[in-house]
């Protein structure tokens, strides 16, 4: 496609005039999206006047968007997408405002009300469940005004016939208009209506036409191109489409009833070959017939009819750059990027990609993979258990987040993510804990007592979302709960709940920390310190010798912070994760005060050095759940460095 429109391209800028000039295609609907995208490109202007569907422009999507939306009672993502389509012109050129929009991510709004708490007014969508027919028409055509419908549209050339054929379609819509129809036959008639309706590919007037075969017969054009010449495009293959219809054997002279008059195979193929044949005559002057090499990474071979013509074997030729985007493509890999070129957008192209090209190599990391060089203040940082070891398992990781503040847009939750239950289970048992403080008889009766109560007060706490079924499915959590509570190893015999969420700060090899210990209970061999997890496995830690994400941070730092800052003079006799979900021990930890000192010791000079490379564990743990992919582009590239 390319090389034959540059060829276009060549003809027009030597003054040869559009109307001399055709490109056909057998397959229009292949062809002819994108041929117009590659003509903008080019600059060519091309006409297209094979129809499609009004379901397949913007207009047509939008109004089925809006029929959806509506049905629904403007459910979020319904909503959201129809207020960012391009047609939607009430709000911004790019749909809701960023402001809006982010609030609209946080809260999900699913009603007209909700929406309009957000200074979105979408009354005009506030349609009865039944109307007459011709009220149905008038409240469309009040939403098309509101939304500036008309006015958008006008950009496109094929959306502005669209917008016109399907007022004029609306008219006959609204007969009889007394009829009165619900909201669902309503939808019903605009959806069969809008799969009634065509419109040309590419209107318009002048400019190269595009064409089918059969529309170039009793034509004459000085230069004709032919895309798609391969086997199984043109010709395109005989197909039986209603085998229980079609019977090939002719049928006696005295048979009756008659059969349809329906062609057989050798009357199609005879078709293709008539309309070949009259592409041939319609070439007054040049004829370039071309085919893919190929096609969704299968290989083409040549068609039939240019093996008859003996045009099998000819070379492509080398053709001109047509369109700046090309030109950009040539100097960035050939010319040295800038040089002697007056043009903004190959100069920041080209900068990015000599960074690409780095970034892609065996180099070492540089700033662009989080090696700055710019120190950072030890004293001034302050870093949580999880912060130390996101920065061991990848320091660029924790750099991306900590130092660059990148985060992920606020979501509301419409579902009770894994986040959203750990969270869930954590309040749950903190405050039901917190309720049992000081007590040494009858502990987990009095738990399991307050359980219920707690519950629901942490589901307030947590603002869970409404959520499907959530009766039953509150029964089968607290359930889990009750189960995870009589279990020996939630709270052994002998020991007492000392505190639950102990926040602290401290100084801890030189680092200052801060975090949460979940529960701290009090035994005879001395203080145990538990940190709830609802997942099967122990967390991963940072980075070992080996580079596996095996060294725990998070406990080792609450008991050596315990003895020194929490509970002077006490010691810590044991600490482990406990698992919420399986009720039982998942890992106990014992100190590695030599490799703790190591660790922490590296975390400074890289703060000292400003060194945050993208380095992720061997195993790519670091990588599983990380928001920041898009920024660090490991893959498969990192193995090279």
């Amino acid at each position: 496609m390319r090389g034959v429109l540059a060829r276009v391209k060549g003809l027009l800028g030597d003054g040869v005039p559009a109307k001399d000039i055709a490109i056909v295609v057998r397959d229009e609907g292949l062809y002819g999206p994108l041929l117009l995208d590659v003509a903008w490109e080019f600059d060519v202007p091309l006409r297209a006047l094979y129809a499609i569907a009004m379901p397949g422009t913007r207009l047509g999507s939008w109004v089925r968007s809006l029929l959806e939306t509506v049905n629904a009672g403007l459910p979020f993502e319904a909503t959201a997408r129809l207020l960012n389509h391009p047609l939607c012109g009430r709000f911004s050129s790019t749909g809701l405002p960023p402001e809006v929009w982010a609030t609209a991510r946080a809260t999900h709004p699913d009603s007209i009300a909700a929406w309009g708490t957000l200074g979105v007014d979408l009354s005009i969508l506030s349609w009865p469940a039944t109307d007459r027919r011709d009220n149905w028409v008038q409240r469309l055509q009040n939403v098309l005004d509101t939304f500036q419908v008309r006015h958008r549209a006008a950009r496109w050339a094929r959306e502005a016939v669209a917008y016109y054929k399907l007022q004029e379609s609306l008219v006959d819509l609204s007969q009889p208009e007394a009829e009165i129809l619900t909201l669902e036959r309503w939808g019903a008639e605009i959806s069969q209506l809008l799969a009634m309706l065509t419109v040309p590919a590419a209107p318009g007037r002048g400019g190269v036409e595009l064409h089918s075969p059969v529309s170039m017969m009793g034509t004459k054009y000085d230069h004709v191109f032919v895309l798609g010449m391969g086997e199984g495009m043109f010709p395109q293959p005989v197909s039986i489409s209603f085998p229980g219809l079609i019977n090939f054997k002719p049928s006696p002279p005295d048979s009756s009833p008659p059969r349809l008059p329906i062609p057989g195979p050798v009357e199609m193929a005879e078709r293709e070959a008539r309309a070949f044949w009259s592409l041939l005559q319609a070439a007054a002057g040049n004829l370039t017939l071309s085919y893919p090499l190929v096609v969704r990474r299968q290989e083409i071979i040549p068609s039939p009819f240019l093996v008859q013509l003996g045009c099998v074997g000819v070379a492509p030729e080398t053709m001109p750059v047509a369109s700046v985007e090309e030109a950009r493509r040539v100097y960035l890999t050939s010319m040295g990027g800038n040089k002697g070129v007056e043009d903004s957008v190959i100069k920041s192209a080209y900068q990015a990609w000599r960074v690409e090209v780095r970034r892609e190599s065996g180099a070492l990391p540089d700033e662009y993979d989080g090696v700055v060089g710019l120190p950072l203040s030890v004293a001034q940082q302050k870093f949580s258990p999880s912060q130390l070891t996101n920065l061991g398992q990848c320091p660029f990781k924790w750099f991306a987040g900590r130092v660059l503040r990148l985060a992920e847009l606020t979501e509301a939750e419409t579902e009770l993510s894994m986040s959203l239950r750990g969270r869930l289970y954590h309040r749950t048992l903190d405050i039901a804990c917190k309720l049992v403080v000081g007590l040494n008889a009858e502990i987990k009766n009095e738990l399991l007592t307050h359980l219920d109560a707690a519950f629901l007060k942490a589901e307030q706490v947590e603002n869970l979302p409404p959520l499907p079924a959530w009766g039953a499915r509150r029964q089968e959590h607290l359930a889990t709960l009750r189960q995870t509570i009589q279990t020996p190893d939630f709270l052994p015999e002998g020991a007492a709940v000392l505190m639950t969420e102990r926040r602290f700060e401290g100084e801890w090899y030189g680092l200052r920390v801060a975090g949460v210990i979940d529960r701290v209970d009090r035994t005879a061999e001395g203080l145990a310190i538990i940190d709830y997890k609802t997942s099967s496995q122990p967390p991963k830690g940072a980075k070992d010798g080996d580079d596996k994400p095996k060294f725990d941070i998070q406990l080792p730092l609450y008991m050596q912070l315990a003895e020194t800052a929490l509970f002077p003079g006490e010691k810590v006799a044991v600490a482990y994760y406990y698992s919420l979900t399986k009720g039982t021990i998942l890992k106990k930890v014992e100190l590695e005060e030599d490799a703790l000192a190591q660790f922490a010791n590296n975390v400074k000079v890289r703060l000292q050095t400003g060194q945050f490379p993208v380095q992720p564990d061997v195993e790519r743990e670091a990588c599983r759940y990380c928001p920041y992919d898009l920024v660090c582009r490991a893959g498969s590239r990192l193995n090279r460095k």
